[in-house]
This record gives structure tokens, C-alpha cells and sequence, in this order.
């Protein structure tokens, strides 16, 4: 429950907290990767909701 409630920290607050699409950070990605991919993080409960950006082979500039 502590950790759960640090939310109520941002109540009223102006801040927002986002974060990209994953569709906008593999293609930005592959402007700078060979080999972009998108892989489970494991089974845990929500698991589904933190997938891992896997990026290899850099693109040189």
C-alpha cells in the first residue's frame, strides 16, 4: 500500500506522466537499429503491460 500510495502525491497537480506508443519507439528505433524487437518481460501478474524493447546491431551514421 505505500508504494500505491505515492499517487496521491500527484492529486491536483499540473504534471502529467506519459509515455510513448510502443508503435513510436520501435520506429524510432529502427532509424538507429538493425534488429528492433518487442519480447515479453516474463509471467508475472501485468507482465503483458511491460514488454522489453530489444535493440541490436547499430545502425553507424
Amino acid at each position: 500500500m505505500t508504494s500505491i500510495n505515492t499517487i496521491d502525491v500527484y492529486a491536483g497537480s499540473d504534471i502529467s506522466y506519459s509515455f510513448a506508443t510502443l508503435a513510436t519507439l520501435t520506429n524510432e528505433a529502427a532509424n538507429w537499429f538493425g534488429d528492433v524487437r518487442v519480447v515479453p518481460s516474463g509471467s508475472y501478474p501485468l507482465a503483458e503491460r511491460c514488454p522489453l524493447l530489444v535493440l541490436g546491431s547499430a545502425r553507424h551514421r
